[in-house]
C-alpha cells in the first residue's frame, strides 16, 4: 500500500535562539489546495479498504443499535423560559425546544435536520439571551469546526437577519441588555476565515452589519495567544481569557460600565490554568492548578490582583477537581476518581455543605444556573 505523499516545507519558526521545523505548515491551512488534494488522495487510498472489510456491516448495525436511545440535553433557564435539546433516537441531529414556563408543553424552536437534505447541518453551539426573547445559535455544514452564527426570535420562530461568519470554538456571550454579543472572530483571507491566524474580540449589535462591529480586544504582543471572552453575570464585567496551549493561561479584565474604558491585566503570570466561573459584586471566582495540581477554587478582587488579595474558597482535594461552578451563591465541585465523579457542594465559606447522591458509578456533569 503506497500512502500520499504530503506537503512539505522549509518552514522554520524561531523562539529566541531556538529553532523549531515545522515542515508541515500547509496543513495549517485546510482549504488550500495542497491540503485539498492530499486529503483527497488520502481519501482515495483509505475509502476502498475500510468499505471492503467483512465486518463493516456488522459494525454498523450495533452501533446503530447501541445509539438509538432517546437523549435529552441538559435544560437551561434565561427570563423565565427553559432550553433543552431532545432526540428521539433516530434523528441525525437533536432539535433544540423552549418551554416558555416550568409547566408549559414545549415546543421546537429550531430543527437543524431540516437544514440539508443529508442532515449534515449540526447546531453546535446556542446561547439565550438574558431575557429569554432572543436565540444565539451556531451552524456548522459538514463536521467543520467553523462556525456561522444566526439570531432567531423565541416567541414567534422568526428569523433575524443578522449573520456571523469566521467563528470557531468558542461561544458568544450576551450583553446583559441583550442589545447584542460579545464574541471571537478569525481574520478573513479570499472571503474564508484563516485560522493560521488568531482571533480577535468583537462586540455586535444586533441589527447592523457584521462589517460594522466594534474591535474589543486584540493580542498585539504575541504571535500564539489566542483570546475569547465572557460578560459577568451582573454585566459588571467582559473576562477575558486568554491561552497559549492548554497548560497555563492569562486574564485580562473590561469595566463594561466605564465608557471608553481598556481591558486591563488581571491575571498575568502564566504560571496556571485559571477558568472563570462565576462573580459576585466586585469578587470573581477562579477555578485554577496554581499552587493546586489538582484544583482549587480561588477568589480574586477585580481591583486587586495581587496574590495577597487572593483567597482560597475551596481547598484543593486528595482528587482531581474536574470542574466548578458557582450557582445559587454557593460552589458546586465536580471531583473525578477512578473515572466515577463525586460532586460536593461548597458554602461561600468555603465549608462543605453537602456531597450529592448520585444513582451509581458513572460521569456527572452540568450544575449550571444563575
Amino acid at each position: 500500500m503506497k500512502y500520499p505523499t504530503p506537503p512539505r516545507s522549509d518552514t522554520i519558526d524561531h523562539y529566541g535562539s531556538v529553532e523549531i521545523a515545522d515542515p508541515y505548515r500547509e496543513f495549517e491551512r485546510p482549504d488550500s489546495p495542497a491540503t485539498r488534494a492530499w486529503v483527497a488522495a488520502e481519501n482515495d487510498l483509505s475509502r476502498p479498504y475500510l468499505e471492503a472489510l467483512p465486518q463493516r456491516e456488522w459494525i454498523k448495525t450495533r452501533l446503530t443499535k447501541l445509539w438509538s436511545y432517546e437523549r435529552f440535553g441538559l435544560p437551561r433557564e434565561e427570563g423565565g423560559r427553559f432550553f433543552y435539546l431532545h432526540n428521539n433516537g433516530t434523528q441525525d441531529q437533536s432539535v433544540l425546544y423552549v418551554a416558555d414556563t416550568p409547566d408549559a408543553a414545549p415546543r421546537v424552536l429550531l430543527d437543524p435536520n431540516d437544514a440539508s437534505a443529508d442532515a449534515t447541518i449540526a447546531l453546535s453551539l446556542w446561547e439565550p439571551s438574558p431575557d429569554g426573547g432572543t436565540m444565539a445559535y451556531a451552524l456548522s455544514d459538514g463536521g467543520t469546526d467553523w462556525n456561522v452564527w444566526h439570531f432567531r426570535g423565541v416567541s414567534d420562530g422568526a428569523e433575524l437577519p443578522d449573520v456571523l461568519q469566521f467563528s470557531k470554538f468558542y461561544p458568544v456571550s450576551w450583553a446583559r441588555d441583550g442589545r447584542g454579543v460579545y464574541y471571537s472572530r478569525y481574520p478573513v483571507l479570499n472571503g474564508r476565515g484563516d485560522d493560521a491566524g488568531r482571533p480577535d474580540v468583537y462586540f455586535h449589535q444586533l441589527g447592523t452589519e457584521q462589517s460594522a462591529d466594534t474591535l474589543v480586544y486584540r493580542v498585539t504582543d504575541h504571535p500564539t495567544r489566542v483570546p475569547s471572552a465572557e460578560v459577568t453575570r451582573d454585566g459588571r464585567y467582559l473576562v477575558i481569557s486568554l491561552f497559549d496551549g492548554y497548560e497555563t493561561n492569562a486574564v485580562e479584565l473590561l469595566d463594561l460600565r466605564l465608557p471608553g474604558a481598556k481591558p486591563r491585566l488581571l491575571l498575568g503570570a502564566w504560571d496556571a490554568l485559571y477558568t472563570f466561573i462565576g462573580s459576585h459584586g466586585d469578587e470573581l471566582y477562579f477555578q485554577t492548578t496554581n499552587e493546586a495540581p489538582l484544583g482549587r477554587v480561588i477568589t480574586v478582587p477585580a481591583n486587586d490582583s495581587n496574590v495577597s488579595a487572593w483567597r482560597t474558597v475551596v481547598p484543593q482535594s486528595d482528587i482531581a477537581l474536574q470542574t466548578a461552578s458557582f450557582v445559587g451563591g454557593r460552589f458546586i465541585a465536580n471531583y473525578v476518581r477512578d473515572a466515577v465523579s463525586i460532586v460536593r457542594v461548597y458554602g461561600a465559606d468555603g465549608r462543605q455543605v453537602a456531597e450529592v447522591p448520585l444513582p451509581g458509578s458513572g460521569s456527572a456533569g452540568g450544575f449550571a444556573g444563575s
